[in-house]
């Protein structure tokens, strides 16, 4: 039973992070109506960016993790500005493909630059030691820090949405992009934001991956998908969903692994993605789309 216990709260662990990425794929899709394929390639830049700082330059863990936050943020910003707004008109396939033209970019320049000695290790920015070992399985400090980050993050982010100016005016955009518009809101700067956040909340899934995965090209590619799944088990449109969905995947994926194996978990995973989409199409807590006849 204690076997049980502490795989769970691994799972939570490494389910709260799937859901921190989710939810900046959520932001984007419920502001811009398009999925960003480039999501997991901006956390692993963040990830080289963050190590280029310590090793490179010498800076310290923090100072390197708040220079790099600040970085990322511009890159967001820089991002819609050059790359997305431009023509964005031409429909939610042609941004989509942006998107997915911009994941290629990322990977293709990370490799020029970086890829030679990959992976490297990452310093981790919580402890590593076991803060207590439940079964044989031991728990640490780092995956507790990630537990209480994400919920802070999850909270600070229901926060917003649903006490600020300007999360409303989120939630205005996401339920009738043409009314929010002839109501006056300013589309295209809460867009801008919604980049922002995807490209900060990134860096913050990177450090946080990084110490465990060790930081290389492709360390992302897994946990992308995972959170393209539990946004879609949780709800494309359900910032608080999506968290939900990365749970059960993180729980589903540590008992699989530790029980079966990690092929299986794998497999388990994206069969309950698949039966969701077949089930229940619109996720747990999403909102069924409803179409005129």
């Amino acid at each position: 039973m204690t076997l049980l216990v502490g795989t769970v709260i691994i799972g939570v662990a490494l389910g709260m992070l799937i859901g921190i990425l989710g939810l900046s794929i959520v932001v984007l899709h419920k502001s811009t109506g398009v999925a960003n394929f480039a999501q997991g390639a901006l956390a692993m830049v963040a990830a080289f960016i963050c190590l280029q700082l310590i090793t490179g330059i010498g800076l310290a863990l923090w100072i390197s993790v708040g220079l790099a936050l600040i970085l990322m943020i511009l890159a967001g910003a820089l991002i819609y500005l050059l790359v997305l707004r431009p023509k964005d008109g031409a429909g939610s396939l042609n941004v989509t493909m942006r998107t997915l033209g911009l994941l290629l970019v990322l990977v293709a320049g990370t490799q020029i630059r970086w890829a030679d000695g990959q992976p490297y290790s990452f310093p981790a920015i919580f402890s590593r030691k076991a803060a207590f070992t439940l079964g044989g399985v031991p728990v640490t400090w780092l995956t507790l820090a990630t537990i209480a980050v994400a919920s802070a993050l999850a909270f600070g982010t229901w926060w917003y949405f649903e006490r600020t100016r300007t999360g409303l005016a989120f939630l205005a955009l996401a339920a009738n992009a043409d009314v929010a518009r002839l109501l006056g809101v300013r589309t295209r700067r809460l867009t801008l934001i919604a980049w922002m956040f995807a490209s900060a909340s990134s860096l913050v899934v990177a450090v946080l991956i990084a110490p465990t995965s060790l930081v290389s090209t492709d360390m992302m590619d897994t946990y992308v998908l995972f959170a393209f799944g539990a946004a879609v088990v949780g709800g494309l449109d359900s910032l608080g969903g999506v968290f939900v969905g990365g749970i059960l995947i993180g729980i589903a994926n540590a008992i699989t692994s530790v029980y079966i194996d990690s092929q299986t978990a794998v497999l388990v995973v994206f069969a309950i993605v698949l039966g969701t989409l077949v089930l229940r199409p619109q996720g747990l807590f999403g909102t069924p789309a409803l179409e005129r006849l």
